[in-house]
């Protein structure tokens, strides 16, 4: 088994090698200097960092790179909006309770910003296997779903669109 950083080559048939490297890094990475902070070590130019593999960027648990701390503020201005334009329609008092709604959406809003629960630096990623469990219940709720999508279907054949026309009777 390959330790943290590790590389071992295989020599193929055709004289070419295969190199196999552990998935996981030599060590953690350091943590990141702040935003405008000039950093302690100085940068050295026209060497790029090393290439990072496509999963050791990305977090866990985002949408389009956009975490849910960014959906429960978007979810939370939406439905204080939607409040404020039906209380600035009351009558009397309720009408000024406009002012408390909003100033409650700063408030909660200013908090899950200065406070955030996740670190800056991701965790390392884990490969997992996935298992369905929930297998073969999937497979009879398909199988209930399609004989209930053709039977309402036959109904509608049979009453919709095969329903007889009859002739008018004559008047004499």
């Amino acid at each position: 088994m390959l330790s943290a950083g590790e590389s071992v080559r295989i020599p193929s048939p055709q004289n070419n090698s295969v190199e196999l490297r552990s998935r996981r890094p030599p060590h953690p990475a350091p943590p990141r200097p702040l935003v405008g902070c000039a950093s302690s070590a100085p940068r050295k130019r026209g060497l790029a960092a090393p290439a990072r593999g496509a999963r050791a960027g990305r977090m866990a648990g985002t949408v389009l790179g956009v975490g849910a701390g960014v959906f429960i503020l978007a979810l939370l201005w939406v439905l204080v909006l939607l409040l404020c334009a039906l209380l600035s329609r009351a009558s009397g008092v309720a009408r000024f309770s406009v002012i408390f709604v909003f100033l409650g959406a700063v408030i909660i809003t200013s908090v899950l910003l200065l406070f955030p629960r996740a670190s800056e630096i991701p965790a390392p990623a884990v490969e997992m296997k996935i298992v369905d469990a929930f297998f073969i219940g999937r497979y009879v709720l398909l199988v209930f779903l399609a004989a209930a999508f053709l039977g309402g279907l036959f109904l509608v054949l049979i009453h919709h669109i095969l329903e007889p026309i009859y002739a008018k009777p004559l008047r004499s």
